[in-house]
């Protein structure tokens, strides 16, 4: 993928770079289909690395108010699917998993709470804000 970059660490670790990784969370949450949106996609990272800089981009760029609740909830639907239902299941590491949960609560309308109530802001935010302590 474009914009790849090369730290100097040692063993020249290959990584998407956060303009990069910003572009593939908007590609993956607009798609119409998830199986498209990750076809040809392919990084050196270790799959986990993968999946938890991907979960934390989602969750700092929605806290920051850069990312919509929508599309960050997309986003993180779509590595789920990544991680679980193309062509093989890779399983997803436990703080990506985190993230995933987390804005799965903002999906409903929780007992006891109004329709006007915004789950997201109730209980998302909370809860990533929790992660990131």
């Amino acid at each position: 993928m474009a914009g790849m970059t090369i730290d100097n660490a040692p063993g020249l670790d290959i990584h998407l770079d956060d303009l990069s990784l910003d572009r593939l969370i908007m590609h993956v949450a607009r798609a119409s289909r998830f199986s498209d949106a990750w076809a040809g996609f392919a990084t050196t990272e270790p799959h986990e690395l993968f999946c938890d800089r991907f979960s934390r981009r989602v969750a700092d760029t929605y806290l920051a108010r850069v990312l919509s609740y929508d599309d960050a909830d997309r986003a993180m639907n779509g590595l789920y699917a990544y991680c679980h239902h193309l062509d093989t299941d890779r399983g997803m590491p436990d703080y990506a998993w985190a993230v995933f949960t987390a804005f799965e609560a903002g999906e409903y309308v929780h007992e006891g709470d109004g329709p006007d109530t915004h789950a997201d802001e109730k209980y998302v935010r909370p809860l990533l804000l929790k992660l990131q302590a």
